[in-house]
């Protein structure tokens, strides 16, 4: 019931009149939603381009410096040249192929063709020294390990090589099975150290 007072109709008019407010506020509210997003998608795109400006202008001036350098070096007198091509030769003699390549480093991308061949003996030198340490590093190696192998004694799982080299060495004497899973053998050592047993080359058991 209404206000008796109140025209009749009022009430209902104030409740659409609140309701087309509310609904006027959401779409303002949306739009401005919209707009933002609209906004901010557009600083998004200028950073990013901006960034991108920025990136290759580095990039260019980088270029820019590589090439001015590069053509300083193509205007070295041939008198920087020659230099750099006798302290090349002279390391070379010298065997100090090191020296040789960092002697002509500065033109090392550089058309020289005497310069070109100096640098590859050098470099050529230089791997084969590296090569042959690389081969006496891995040979001292070698005998580092066979030498700790022939202190330490046995454990389950050796091979037969791997026990030969280890401190028990050869057996005096193998008695050999065969079966159908495979070959089983019994290395007899006369010392007194026992017997080792093998399943197929590989050590099973130890007995003392």
């Amino acid at each position: 019931m209404t206000d008796s007072n109140e025209p009749p109709g009022r009430a209902g008019y104030q409740a659409g009149m609140t309701i087309a407010k509310q609904r006027k506020l959401v779409v303002i509210v949306l739009i401005v939603i919209a707009a933002l997003v609209v906004i901010s998608n557009k600083v998004g795109e200028h950073l990013a381009a901006t960034q991108a400006k920025e990136r290759a202008a580095a990039a260019a001036a980088s270029q820019a410096r590589i090439e001015a350098n590069r053509a300083a070096r193509l205007k070295a007198t041939a008198d920087d040249r020659a230099s750099a091509r006798s302290q090349m030769a002279a390391a070379i003699a010298k065997k100090d192929y090191e020296a040789a390549i960092s002697a002509g480093a500065m033109f090392a991308d550089l058309s020289d063709p005497e310069m070109i061949a100096l640098r590859t003996e050098a470099k050529g030198r230089l791997a084969e020294i590296q090569a042959k340490e690389a081969k006496i590093k891995a040979e001292l190696d070698r005998k580092a390990d066979l030498a700790r192998r022939k202190r330490e004694g046995v454990k389950i799982g050796m091979t037969q090589q791997q026990v030969i080299e280890s401190s028990w060495g050869k057996p005096s004497d193998i008695n050999r099975t065969s079966t159908a899973r495979g070959t089983r053998e019994q290395w007899v050592y006369s010392d007194g150290r026992g017997y080792l047993y093998f399943d197929n080359g590989i050590l099973t058991t130890v007995q003392n």
